[in-house]
């Protein structure tokens, strides 16, 4: 056991400034690596812990110059607290030699900390090597050698930071530390439905068939009290490449609405269709938030004249559908995961922030119509044009519940394109003729409130 005489170097640095320091020495080893009690954030430091590590000079400068009794006797003795991210660096001895070590391309502690960063914004390791060539300006270096190492750097960082990992144990703490409580916010997603063992804890399953994993996400704001599971309908949907080649994510929304839409369709005769019609009134009135859907309901559909009504056709090749439960598997994989396949432990984060989110931005359901942003753009673009013919059309000719209506014809030629278009030109050039070519003989309808 060497017998240490330590000097005060630095006090209260930064992690970058003693990263720097540390890299600037000769060749040295670490020799003791532990977690103890905070003595940098002194008397707050038995509230948290600090990294105790000391190194020896390693140089083979130092090592040539020594004799066979005795070796160099410089050691640096660095406490980093792991709370603030201050460190305070000592010093023991001086180099046998001031000849410096031999130049060597491993990765510095600084290298080692711009890894981290990058693992954790969830870049790939080669990416991670390529700007950490270009940030630490590294003249030459063995992309054989280095990856690898870098590979293992932002591995490990994930698997044991991270969590990105499949580790069983590890998700049943992250569900502890997730568990619901009633003073939980309204916002603040929680997990449920896992087994428990008998003394309450979570018991999860290896999942296979026989011993699934089953883990269900959600908040307050989103999940309905479960004593009036019989007042709403549910709308499952799960990711078909999602079930074969990993997790299936399970999307489960509350459907109050078509509840009672579906048994008003499915009404065998007039007088049960008008009892359906009254429950499904009384029963978003009673809802807060359905309460304007209610009004707007038998305003609009029962009682309305359908004035503010339109028949759309929607072109070949574009999206028929509006259903936010539908929609919400490509959110998740565009949003979240960025199209990866996520380790367990990775994903159930991700749910987690998902659920959070999505209780935080509610729609307000509108009761007026809008025009959308394309729409605009395309009728500013035709204006341009000079391709509207617009005329009024004379009130004899038929029947205006209020306003006025006018007779919009499109004037177009067939769209020319360059001898290289590129793939959003042909696009819009089809959209385009399509169309036009497809209005009526004397141009569209159209109500003044649209």
């Amino acid at each position: 056991m060497p017998n240490y005489t330590w000097k005060f170097i630095r006090f209260s640095s930064t992690e970058a400034d003693m990263e720097d320091f540390i890299d600037i020495q000769k060749r040295r080893l670490k020799v003791k690596n532990q977690l103890e009690r905070c003595q940098v954030c002194s008397p707050n430091g038995n509230q948290h812990k600090m990294r105790y590590v000391i190194y020896k000079c390693n140089s083979t400068s130092c090592s040539e110059s020594a004799s066979s009794l005795q070796g160099c006797n410089w050691f640096v003795k660095v406490l980093f607290c792991q709370e603030t991210l201050k460190s305070n660096i000592f010093q023991s001895g001086v180099h046998l030699s001031t000849k410096s070590s031999p130049k060597t391309y491993g990765i510095s502690l600084g290298m080692q900390r711009f890894n981290r960063e990058r693992a954790s914004a969830g870049e790939k390791p080669s990416r991670v090597m390529n700007e950490m060539l270009l940030h630490f300006r590294l003249e030459s270096a063995d992309p054989k050698e280095l990856l690898p190492r870098v590979q293992t750097r932002v591995r490990n960082h994930r698997k044991h930071i991270l969590n990105d990992n499949d580790f069983v144990n590890e998700m049943e703490d992250l569900i502890q530390k997730n568990r619901y409580s009633s003073g939980l916010g309204d916002n603040v997603a929680f997990a449920f439905g896992y087994a428990v063992s008998s003394i309450g804890e979570p018991k999860l399953g290896k999942g296979s068939d026989d011993s699934p994993l089953v883990v269900g996400f959600a908040t307050k704001n989103a999940n309905p009290p479960t004593q009036y599971a019989n007042s709403y309908m549910t709308h499952h949907d799960a990711a078909f490449k999602l079930n074969t080649s990993g997790f299936p994510v399970i999307a489960v929304g509350k459907r109050i609405v078509f509840r009672h839409i579906y048994r008003i369709h499915y009404a065998r005769d007039g007088v049960e269709k008008k009892q359906c019609t009254k429950e499904a009134i009384a029963d978003w009135n009673k809802d807060r938030d359905l309460k304007e859907f209610g009004s707007y309901f038998l305003e609009q559909w029962l009682t309305g004249r359908f004035n503010l009504w339109q028949c759309v056709e929607t072109p070949m090749g574009m999206a028929k559908k509006n259903n936010p439960i539908e929609n919400f598997n490509g959110q998740f994989k565009q949003q979240y995961t960025q199209r990866r396949l996520l380790r367990l432990n990775t994903l159930f984060e991700k749910l987690l922030e998902c659920c959070s989110l999505k209780s935080i931005l509610s729609i307000t359901f509108k009761t007026t119509t809008r025009a959308s942003v394309e729409t605009l753009r395309a009728y500013r673009k035709l204006s341009t044009q000079n391709s509207f013919c617009i005329t009024l059309v004379p009130e004899t000719m038929i029947n205006v519940h209020s306003g006025r209506l006018y007779n919009v014809y499109q004037r177009y030629s067939r769209s020319t394109l360059s001898n290289k278009p590129s793939e959003a030109e042909e696009q819009s050039a089809v959209e385009h003729d399509f169309e036009a070519e497809s209005q009526p003989p004397i141009g569209w309808f159209v109500h003044p409130n649209f």
